[in-house]
């Protein structure tokens, strides 16, 4: 088993971790979020499905301390074309439930430090780079949350990787000059309020609890 001897940031040990993959495609898990039984039946059906998509995502829903104690949901587009046009503003993918062919990883640059945006750049640089992506319509992962993690979505130090992020889009086409200012406006309010009020706009307007989830676990 390989160690950093140094804590760089997560940007950096996947990075570090992806070189020492030796299959086609890369599963991401998180250690503390529990997969749903039939994530990777539903990503390698996809695998097959779709033989030109090089990143496949899907949905969330999330949690608190136990399974049934469900907050919310995070939904996000399913076809290339809808994850183009939600990347100009949000995180098309959510990063949990990612896989990702290894050699478009390697080809659009891996993962590099970009303060809590590390994926977030990533899926920007493949989807310039032409790579075909979609996201499950099921719920994949459910996600352990706590207040810590409103805290973590908050760091001022992050600014200046969200104007880098969405002048990237706007130098390689990817967003309008009026776009670029919204995503730029939407990504900084987000760094910048107060955790609380952070914390009300994901649950109660962001990531409402869904009703109608799809969870197909058999």
């Amino acid at each position: 088993m390989c160690q950093l001897k140094k804590n760089s940031g997560l940007g950096h040990a996947l990075n570090f971790g992806s070189k020492y993959v030796t299959t086609e495609w890369i599963a991401r898990v998180d250690s503390d979020d529990i997969n749903a039984l039939n994530r990777f039946q539903l990503e390698l059906d996809a695998i097959n499905k779709y033989p030109d998509v090089s990143l496949i995502g899907g949905q969330i829903d999330e949690f608190q301390n136990h399974l049934d104690q469900t907050v919310g949901s995070r939904i996000v587009p399913t076809t290339h074309g809808q994850i183009v046009n939600f990347l100009k503003y949000r995180n098309p993918f959510n990063h949990p439930t990612v896989m990702v062919k290894k050699a478009a990883l390697e080809d659009s640059g891996n993962y590099l430090s970009f303060g809590n945006l590390e994926d977030y750049y990533l899926w920007a640089r493949m989807i310039v780079n032409k790579y075909k992506t979609v996201n499950l319509p099921e719920i994949l992962v459910h996600m352990r949350i706590g207040n810590g993690m409103y805290a973590r979505r908050g760091k001022v130090s992050n600014v200046k990787y969200v104007i880098k992020l969405h002048n990237y889009l706007f130098k390689n086409n990817l967003c309008t000059i009026y776009e670029l200012a919204y995503g730029i406006f939407i990504g900084v309010s987000n760094l910048v309020m107060p955790k609380m009020l952070r914390k009300n706009i994901y649950q109660k307007v962001l990531h409402k609890p869904k009703n109608n989830r799809i969870m197909r676990e058999k």
